[in-house]
């Protein structure tokens, strides 16, 4: 737009020269009353049509510098004399910011500096609005409508995360722009008006423009494959991260619950005598303790369920397993040839050990666990678990050591999906303040004195080691630096390398300054203490400031740790070969889930039908919705994997089928159902409610659950599968015992998937360098719990295990 210039000139009047009328009176001007003189210089007429004229010109330049505000940034922080506004400081809850010039969709405001309280336990951004007033929102996309500020995550009392997320252009920014616009062929000077060099500095405006916009704009997102656990990626410049997609993976342990080795009944034994061990155990509380019997060389424990395997197909079969004082220990396959197998002798500490099969006939096996010795000698197992895996991950088994492999498929009890996905990005400092650190002392305050977040003092104790530590988690072949201020300047910190237990590695080994991480490397063990150089005590004590970690074979400038995080709030499924999966993605920066796969739980409040009944067992069905023929995985109320068969060919068995029915055989002994009976409706949903029918005229509760039945005379009376609850009328509710009662599950395949949205908290900026990513599941972002409030104590109970109300 064009603004035409209006001169305007003085009146300028010689006072020396008065006008007259005819009586040689001083003439006055008819409106204003003011006398007149001749006039030196005429001045310009003010007029309605050039006052207009200069306030359209007015207005004009606020729209010009809207307009080129908005193309040259839109929303952004100015910052005129190279220092940018809205510098935040926290206390507690409360977030203060220094005075600042900001920009929100072209229209500039001077904001003084101010103060508000952000609520607790909640991630919150922080921003300038279309009004010119700082505000906080939960909402992302609220705070991109306006000029976004900071991110601050906060637990009940104090703000435990910040992100700085301002974006700032200064006055170079522009001058840099500008330069090559008038550069640019075509516009302003001609390429004639330039020298040979400049003319190929004008050749290349356009590539030198797309840089310096770039660096004005936020950066791309930058693409990466992540893999669960701690990982690096390097960005050139701070960059948003966001996640492209995160794809479902269900395990399904095809031994149900029993390789928890909770239940030695649940094992067979053979040449040996099976005991559960309450001293040696990873999983729960027990492990399986096998003990050689006689004089025998060999003694096994066996599961009592049958696993049915596929020709073709590739398993797993992973155990950890700890030697007594027998030879060697290891778990199998009953009944089908392995190719890959593994033996464990370690008698110090419980090790992963694996066989792997690609059977070439069906077959049904059994989970062994074998020690290998003399008679009385002893070995243990525990967290046993069967997968089917695919071909390529078969494959990839010979280049895995057996820690990968029990990474890769951890133990897990019937089935589990990918379930809250989280990601925290550490900041450039990778230690906490001294807070967090553990610390050993004689006097807890006095021996060692924290005097700001990174600053504390060692007191010298010569009975006694004082010192902090903490871990630090690592990755193997990364380069670290650990860097401080000393006081004495020989005071010296140091660090160790250990394993995933924390056991130190290569002999103990002490670094100091720049090292590389070794294989099997899983923590940094940092240790501050008053120490020199030589491991000689400073008597004196010593201060330690400005501590810091860093990935990298240099110290970087001091910083506080200011981790990023996201979190997911989202189960992710996938089928039992892992083809079909779930998928996590965002569009329009909002997180979304395409739902591939569907959970249900097989309750006593769906539509249940019977269909057939057969010798020993009778088959159900149920109308399933939006269903994929043959694509299901039904879990027994036990942890049992029903087996996927068509047609059915015995008990605990299901298949998915045209007609949309999901068809699944009940063994007579489980239900209580005679030979011959037929159950009704109501008595097919108790059974799937956890209740089994039985003659109460005949059998007492307690022996019904083992072989109870009901032929359609008598009393009828109906028992708890998993403890001894009895009712004589027909029991519709879920089964209440203390034992608990977990239903039928069914996963399958949808037939037409579709989009839902996801919940998630928080926001990962990458700094410029290398950055350290930790990739986990299982988070809880918000734990429910319900407080009790004693009276007479006027408290309140938050998870007390002792009063049960406040469960």
């Amino acid at each position: 737009m064009a603004y035409n210039k209006q001169t305007w000139k003085d009146e300028i009047p010689d006072l020396t020269k008065p006008i007259k009328d005819a009586s040689g009176k001083q003439k006055t001007d008819p409106q204003t009353g003011r006398p007149l003189y001749e006039l030196v210089q005429e001045g310009t007429r003010i007029t309605s049509a050039r006052l207009n004229h200069a306030e359209q010109g007015i207005e004009d330049a606020h729209i010009l510098i809207e307009q080129l505000a908005q193309e040259w940034g839109g929303s952004f922080v100015a910052s005129p004399n190279g220092t940018a506004g809205f510098q935040f400081t926290v206390s507690g809850l409360t977030v203060s910011w220094t005075a600042g010039v900001g920009y929100v969709a072209g229209r500039r405001f001077d904001v003084a500096a101010g103060s508000l309280t952000l609520n607790p336990t909640q991630g919150q951004y922080i921003y300038l609005d279309t009004d010119g007033v700082v505000k906080r929102t939960t909402s992302q996309t609220t705070a991109n409508a306006g000029l976004l500020l900071w991110y601050f995550a906060t637990d009940a009392s104090k703000v435990i995360t910040s992100t700085d997320k301002r974006r700032t252009i200064t006055p170079d920014s522009f001058v840099r722009r500008e330069e090559v616009v008038l550069k640019e062929q075509g516009k302003g000077l001609s390429t004639n008006d330039y020298s040979n060099t400049e003319k190929a500095k004008v050749q290349d405006h356009g590539q030198r423009l797309t840089v310096i916009e770039n660096e004005m704009n936020e950066a791309d997102p930058i693409p990466a494959t992540l893999k669960p656990g701690i990982q690096t990626i390097t960005a050139d410049r701070t960059t948003p991260f966001n996640v492209s997609s995160i794809k479902g993976r269900t395990l399904i342990n095809l031994l149900g619950r029993d390789g928890n080795c909770e239940d030695a009944s649940k094992w067979d034994s053979w040449q040996s005598v099976l005991a559960n061990d309450t001293e040696n155990f990873t999983l729960g509380s027990k492990s399986l303790k096998i003990t050689i019997s006689g004089s025998n060389t060999v003694g096994t424990g066996g599961t009592k369920q049958a696993v049915p395997l596929k020709a073709g197909r590739y398993y797993i079969i992973i155990s950890e397993c700890k030697n007594g004082n027998a030879t060697q220990v290891h778990a199998y396959l009953s009944g089908v040839t392995s190719t890959k197998s593994s033996l464990m002798a370690n008698t110090t500490k419980f090790t992963t050990v694996y066989k792997a099969y690609n059977p070439t006939s069906d077959t049904n096996v059994t989970a062994v666990g074998e020690v290998r010795g003399t008679g009385g000698q002893y070995g243990y197992i525990d967290a046993i678990r069967l997968y089917e895996i695919t071909a390529a991950e078969y494959a990839a088994l010979d280049s895995m050591t057996p820690e990968q492999i029990a990474e890769k498929y951890p133990y897990v009890d019937d089935v589990k999906p990918i379930r809250n996905p989280y990601m925290i990005l550490y900041g450039k400092n990778l230690l906490p303040p001294f807070t967090e650190w553990e610390r050993w002392e004689l006097n807890a305050g006095l021996d060692i004195t924290i005097k700001s977040p990174y600053t504390a003092s060692f007191a010298h104790n010569p009975s006694h080691n004082i010192f902090a530590r903490y871990y630090v988690p690592c990755i193997p072949a990364e380069m670290y630096t650990l860097s401080y201020i000393a006081n004495p300047s020989n005071a010296t910190g140091y660090y160790y390398y250990t394993d995933k237990e924390k056991n130190r590695l290569n002999n103990a080994t002490l670094y100091r300054g720049t090292s590389t991480a070794p294989l099997g490397a899983a923590f940094i063990e940092v240790v501050l203490k008053a120490i020199d150089g030589n491991n000689a005590a400073i008597t004196g004590g010593a201060t330690y400031d400005s501590v810091m970690l860093n990935i990298g074979d240099a110290a970087l400038p001091f910083e506080p740790q200011n981790n990023d995080y996201v979190f997911y709030d989202t189960v992710l499924h996938s089928n039992a070969d892992g083809t079909v999966r779930d998928e996590l993605f965002y569009r329009d920066g909002q997180p979304r889930k395409l739902k591939r796969i569907e959970v249900s739980l097989l309750a006593g409040h769906l539509p249940w039908l019977f269909q057939t009944d057969f010798a020993g067992y009778k088959q159900v069905k149920c109308l399933i919705n939006n269903g994929k023929t043959d694509s299901e995985q039904v879990i027994k109320h036990d942890g049992k994997i029903i087996s996927h068969v068509y047609p059915t060919t015995g008990s605990d068995q299901s298949f998915l089928a045209t007609d949309g029915y999901l068809y699944i055989t009940i063994p007579d002994t489980d239900s209580g159902w005679g030979e011959n009976y037929k159950p009704s409706e109501d008595e097919i949903k108790a059974y799937f409610n956890g209740w089994k029918i039985y003659n109460s005229d005949v059998t007492t509760a307690e022996n019904a659950r083992q072989s109870g039945s009901y032929n359609g005379t008598g009393t009828r009376s109906w028992v708890s599968l998993t403890g001894v609850i009895e009712t004589a009328s027909l029991a519709t509710a879920m089964s209440r015992t203390p034992n608990g009662f977990t239903s039928y599950r069914l996963i399958y395949q949808l037939a037409q998937p579709f989009e839902v949205p996801v919940t998630s908290e928080g926001k990962i900026t990458l700094h410029e360098g290398t950055n350290v990513l930790e990739v986990g599941t299982g988070v809880v972002i918000r734990e429910a719990t319900k407080p009790f409030y004693i009276a007479n104590e006027k408290l309140y109970v938050i998870s007390n295990t002792t009063d049960a109300k406040s469960k």
